[in-house]
């Protein structure tokens, strides 16, 4: 499934779910965060929806919020990657430890909404008072080899619920009762001198999860609905004007060159103002000419003023 997020003139991000996966949609990408990248030092946060449209001058940025997302999960397609000196605001490189220290500055940070199926698919897992009423966060830094995730679980309650379903009794809950991550978890398991069959069945579930993880659990059903982006920067330009004489010549193929690309788009948009070049063409007067060239451009600003109002705050 393609997903349009955005599209202007010079660039179109589209992002597209693992052709495996058959849950339903996936998460919805909910609000996207770009910062310390090229032109953008903080975009804030702003929300998307189906169709985003981005405006603003040319050097706003518009292009580098697109590439920033289009690198938080790349399809091998149209790779993209951050890298720090090209990337980074070049009036900050010198300050870049002083800024970050340890930790690698975010590049693109963005929030998403499971759906349903993947809540089911997690409470099943984990139990469902375990998932918090939060988005899922994915976000990707400088040098990170893939994305990194913060997940809404609450992990001490998904083990007290690993502990019933595996109908543990208070005697043998006591051991892994300080248990709030799935390390601790296993440890104090493993740790034990014996372990009776639930214990034992609990430490095997937690130990075949990806990882030996909670979170490598809840991953396995999040994952194939983060979809891989994307983005193209090429687009075809419109001509400003044709040449009427020649034109049905060319068309037939009776004379050089052929019709071009630029040229068709031009005939598209007649099309779409509801006239067509044989009209024009065809008219006696200066008058009729004109008609056909202002209901074009009436029916252009109408759609753009349209657009306007539905994408921008």
């Amino acid at each position: 499934m393609l997903h349009m997020l955005r599209l202007k003139v010079a660039g179109r991000l589209w992002y597209k779910r693992n052709a495996i996966y058959n849950q339903g949609e996936g998460m919805k990408l909910s609000t996207v965060h770009v910062t310390n990248f090229r032109s953008v030092e903080d975009s804030t946060e702003f929300e998307v929806g189906q169709v985003t449209c981005l405006v603003g001058k040319n050097e706003a940025g518009k292009t580098a919020i697109e590439q920033a997302l289009a690198g938080l999960n790349p399809h091998t397609s149209t790779p993209v990657s951050f890298d720090l000196e090209r990337d980074y605001p070049r009036r900050w490189l010198t300050e870049y430890e002083d800024r970050h220290g340890k930790e690698h500055a975010a590049v693109v940070t963005t929030k998403w909404v499971m759906s349903p199926e993947e809540k089911a698919g997690i409470a099943e897992k984990i139990g469902k008072s375990a998932i918090l009423d939060q988005p899922v966060k994915v976000l990707r830094r400088y040098m990170d080899s893939e994305p990194q995730w913060s997940l809404p679980i609450n992990f001490k309650k998904a083990i007290e619920n690993l502990t019933v379903m595996e109908k543990l009794d208070e005697e043998e809950r006591q051991p892994i009762v300080d248990a709030d991550t799935s390390s601790k978890l296993v440890a104090r398991l493993e740790g034990l001198k014996e372990r009776t069959p639930k214990q034992q069945r609990l430490l095997d579930r937690v130990k075949g999860y990806p990882n030996s993880t909670i979170s490598g659990a809840v991953m396995q059903s999040l994952l194939p609905g983060l979809p891989r982006f994307l983005y193209s920067s090429h687009y075809d330009r419109m001509v400003g004007e044709i040449r009427l004489d020649t034109f049905n010549a060319r068309k037939q193929g009776q004379q050089q060159p052929a019709i071009q690309v630029g040229e068709q788009i031009f005939l598209d948009f007649l099309e779409y103002a509801g006239t067509s070049l044989e009209e024009i063409i065809a008219a006696k007067t200066y008058e009729g000419l004109m008609l056909g060239v202002k209901r074009l451009q009436t029916v252009l600003r109408t759609n753009c003023r349209n657009i306007g109002r539905r994408t921008l705050p």
